[in-house]
């Protein structure tokens, strides 16, 4: 792709009390860690979601770290760019103004909201990264994690896209579990709202590998592409060119010095 604007990664609900309910939990885990961290180095924004946290635990530590270190560097960008566009217009920016979104749940105002509200008539304050959304519904596309999306489908989307659906132009890569309930039914809501969705077979599944093959292969029925982590980097990445090659390369090395016949079966449920 050409640009990495208009992408994000949607971790959906890969907490501690699925560990050992889920089909080859681990390499789930560790493929939303890989992509988290190839998300970083891109400047892609990562979200999660969890599932009523209070009985089911919070996203495992592996994942947390890695979607913590993409919110670290997406505000950062994003404060860089408002110091910068601020210098041009000699006004300075007040960190006391960010709105703090990095957890919200179903019910509650989205951060476009907050946002419009703290700033009517003038630029919106930066929205800190969603690092992790508590919810209840399947499906990971609750009010907070919409809005946010529909603001990126909006920034990235080109003349021909505006006036479509609310997610025209907007890229989203989605891991998680389980494939034929959580990732499922938002993968499906994405796509009626006019979304391109990616689901890496590696970065998803169930907790019997026949609901995993058959949510697969639904969902590409449904207009999903059906892919790899492996492939997904390299889509985000675009061109050996792009000034993170070297860095997703390294990354893409020592995670295939790691995967194993785990891995590979998950990557199998696809064809299956």
């Amino acid at each position: 792709m050409e640009s990495t604007a208009a992408a994000v990664l949607l971790v959906c609900d890969i907490q501690e009390r699925f560990k050992d309910a889920i089909w080859h939990f681990d390499v789930v885990a560790k493929s939303a860690a890989f992509l988290a961290d190839v998300c970083t180095e891109l400047g892609v924004e990562a979200i999660a979601t969890e599932q009523v946290p209070e009985k089911l635990g919070h996203t495992v530590a592996e994942v947390a770290s890695a979607l913590s270190r993409n919110a670290a560097a997406i505000e950062g960008a994003k404060a860089a760019a408002a110091a910068a566009a601020a210098a041009v217009a000699g006004t300075d920016i007040d960190d006391s103004d960010d709105l703090d979104c990095e957890v919200d749940d179903d019910t509650g105002a989205d951060c476009e909201d907050k946002a419009s509200a703290a700033a009517p008539g003038g630029p919106a304050p930066q929205m800190k990264p969603l690092v992790a959304v508590a919810k209840s519904s399947f499906s990971m596309l609750v009010p907070a994690v919409r809005s946010r999306l529909a603001a990126m489908a909006r920034e990235g989307q080109s003349a021909a896209c505006a006036g479509g659906p609310s997610l025209a132009g907007l890229t989203v890569v989605l891991v998680g579990i389980e494939s034929h309930v959580c990732v499922q039914q938002t993968a499906c809501a994405l796509l009626a709202a006019g979304a391109r969705v990616l689901v890496p077979a590696d970065g998803v599944s169930s907790s019997r590998p026949a609901e995993h093959s058959r949510a697969l292969r639904h969902l590409s029925a449904r207009g999903a592409d059906v892919v790899s982590c492996e492939s997904v980097a390299f889509e985000l990445l675009g061109s050996a060119a792009h000034p993170a090659f070297r860095a997703v390369q390294r990354l893409v090395k020592a995670r295939a010095a790691a995967m194993d016949a785990a891995a590979a079966a998950l990557l199998a449920g696809s064809t299956a």
